[in-house]
């Protein structure tokens, strides 16, 4: 995972306004990414049968204390791939495309795995949520209570 190194004004003001939920990460040519701080979990505090840190948070067989995991979908902008507000997700449609992209970003930087998806999944199904996105034109189809800006500036 990125390490990271200095507390960037833009850094700051994230953390402060997510509750340390939050946090900007950059890549090698300097472009900031919003990215979600996901805390390492144990299996057993999802089903108490299972056990052990979850897949997700084992990278190269190293025991990692979090992820970071993109808040808005992957842009591609200058040669990488970014989470940033009010931009159009970029349509490339096959994963070894964005994988490889995401790896331009510098060390550490990569497309979402299934483990990652399966870590997230799992933490929403413990707290009872069922996540609802974008699937209507910026906002849910199952909740049209739940709007968002839309990058071409037309409303939900």
């Amino acid at each position: 995972m990125t390490t990271i190194i200095n507390k960037a004004s833009l850094r700051q003001q994230e953390e402060a306004a997510s509750g340390g939920q939050r946090t900007v990460l950059y890549t090698a040519k300097g472009q900031a990414c919003f990215m979600n701080i996901i805390e390492k979990f144990d299996m057993s505090t999802i089903d108490p049968s299972w056990s052990g840190t979850h897949p997700a948070f084992i990278i190269g067989g190293v025991e990692k204390s979090q992820i970071y995991v993109g808040t808005y979908q992957g842009a591609i902008s200058d040669g990488e791939l970014i989470s940033a507000p009010y931009l159009a997700p970029s349509a490339l449609g096959v994963y070894a495309t964005l994988h490889n992209t995401a790896r331009l970003n510098g060390a550490g930087w990569h497309a979402m795995t299934g483990a990652e998806w399966a870590a997230i999944a799992l933490l929403a199904l413990n707290k009872g949520a069922l996540p609802r996105g974008n699937t209507n034109y910026g906002q849910s189809a199952e909740n049209s209570a739940y709007k968002g800006a839309r990058v071409d500036g037309i409303a939900p």
